[in-house]
């Protein structure tokens, strides 16, 4: 009756693959760690993104109201100049002071527009025409320049997101690549001769490509 053999012939083969899977385990460890910093990153960016889809909304619809109530104070300025004009040139003087009075003492203090440096009454163009209060110049002062850098951060954000969300697939992958690794280092504890070498070659190789990719990809 034969003698059963020990498992492990070759001590020197037996440390070498011992070491071969802490470093398994210590890439293993690091791999997660870094993934998770990525994951925790994605989802930073993702609450990033809506805040600022949020806040360039929210500034957009409340500069659109407010331009919108600022033109009819505006209109509504025109319309008493108009008939103080008319009551003037038919010569009742008291009942134009009074509509004047009107427009620069009360409508004209309800709209930021109306005053410097967006309106000058006694401002004219080139030309000598009345010059209406400047509206594009008080949007973009007020929501047009900030809705843009909001939009700006978003396509921003979504870029990063889109980089961390590959580089987080890529760690997905590495893992699955170190699994095999893992498994072929462990076979190779298994069995005798020349596919031992072969096996543990293989993951010797799996190894080095994995801890290149991975700080690569990092």
């Amino acid at each position: 009756m034969k003698e059963s053999k020990p498992l492990f012939t070759n001590d020197l083969f037996k440390q070498a693959v011992a070491l071969l899977l802490a470093l398994v385990a210590i890439q293993s460890t690091v791999l997660g760690f870094w993934k998770g910093q990525v994951v925790h990153e994605m989802n930073v960016r993702q609450r990033f993104t809506l805040q600022n889809q949020v806040q360039s909304n929210l500034t957009k619809n409340i500069g659109q109201v407010k331009t919108s109530a600022y033109l009819k104070v505006y209109e509504r300025w025109l319309e008493m100049n108009t008939i103080a004009n008319q009551e003037f040139e038919s010569g009742d003087e008291e009942a134009a002071q009074r509509y004047w009075w009107i427009a620069d003492r009360v409508l004209a203090n309800l709209s930021p527009v109306m005053v410097p440096p967006y309106f000058n009454f006694y401002e004219s163009g080139a030309s000598g025409e009345f010059m209406p209060p400047d509206f594009l110049a008080y949007e973009s002062d007020t929501y047009i320049t900030s809705t843009a850098l909001n939009n700006e951060r978003v396509v921003n954000n979504n870029q990063v997101y889109e980089q961390l969300k590959s580089k987080r697939v890529r760690f997905t992958d590495l893992a699955i690549v170190l699994a095999i690794g893992l498994f072929l280092l462990g076979n190779s504890l298994k069995i005798s001769a020349v596919p031992r070498s072969v096996m543990a070659s293989f993951g010797l190789a799996i190894i080095i490509y994995s801890l290149a990719q991975m700080v690569i990809v990092q």
